[in-house]
């Protein structure tokens, strides 16, 4: 059962039991279900098949107030993720920054003027490196960290 609270923009915080990542999880006819999907279902405008995903206006995973929760699709939540910049290691976040970054920019910058002096190909500087080739053609020609100067 959620803390329901007198304020009508207050968020509804489930009580119970949560996944990991935040959300509450429910049993509902043998299954295991969101908390926020349920209430969405049950008390809200409910999913279709053209806006099966359940998201949150208020950007707050346990909350299950129905007003809070509206049908969407993958592209709308993840349109309003980067609205919201709620997942900047994935999304907005550039350059060393991000999450998934192998090299820094000192290295890409050294790489890129390796690599532009001739002599030295893309294969080697990725062995050098610690990465895949793809990576340092991807450094060269500007899809990856396109802020920095090329030679």
């Amino acid at each position: 059962m959620p803390d329901r609270p007198e304020d009508p923009a207050a968020c509804w915080i489930w009580q119970g039991c949560t996944y990991r990542c935040g959300y509450g999880v429910i049993y509902f006819r043998d299954r295991r279900l969101g908390a926020h999907i349920f209430s969405l279902d049950h008390f809200g405008e409910g999913r279709t098949l053209d806006r099966p995903i359940a998201c949150h206006h208020c950007d707050n995973r346990p909350c299950v107030r129905p007003s809070h929760i509206y049908a969407g699709t993958m592209k709308t939540n993840a349109r309003d993720m980067v609205l919201r910049d709620r997942h900047p290691g994935i999304v907005n976040s550039h350059g060393e920054t991000n999450y998934n970054a192998k090299l820094t920019a000192a290295q890409v910058v050294a790489i890129r003027a390796r690599y532009a002096s001739g002599g030295i190909s893309q294969a080697s500087l990725a062995r050098e490196y610690g990465v895949a080739q793809q990576t340092v053609s991807a450094c060269m020609n500007g899809q990856n960290w396109p802020s920095l100067d090329r030679p």
